[in-house]
């Protein structure tokens, strides 16, 4: 019983370990593009650098963002597997 609350536990604080990481690379992508109107323009459905430096900061942070994003989608996924597993055990189908 105890393994299993500290393995939630510990789940829940990699989740918002998770959440903080993906609210501060958020943070730097809106930073990143405060006042760059002259150097970054958006096109349909591109986005348009005209300094490679500009462009690998940005897909640095954008890379970031969906790793996180992928992290959490596993986290989600296996807590989903967790509750569909628990209420089979019951006798219960989601």
């Amino acid at each position: 019983m105890m393994s299993q609350m500290q393995d939630k536990l510990i789940g829940q604080a990699y989740f918002y370990e998770l959440r903080q990481r993906w609210i501060d690379a958020v943070i730097v992508l809106l930073d990143f593009f405060d006042g760059k109107e002259e150097t970054i323009r958006y096109d349909e459905d591109e986005l348009w650098f005209d300094n490679d430096d500009e462009y690998d900061c940005f897909n640095t942070v954008a890379a970031e963002i969906n790793e996180i994003a992928e992290k959490e989608t596993e986290l989600m996924n296996g807590r989903i597997n967790e509750i569909r597993q628990q209420t089979e055990t019951m006798g219960l189908t989601l």
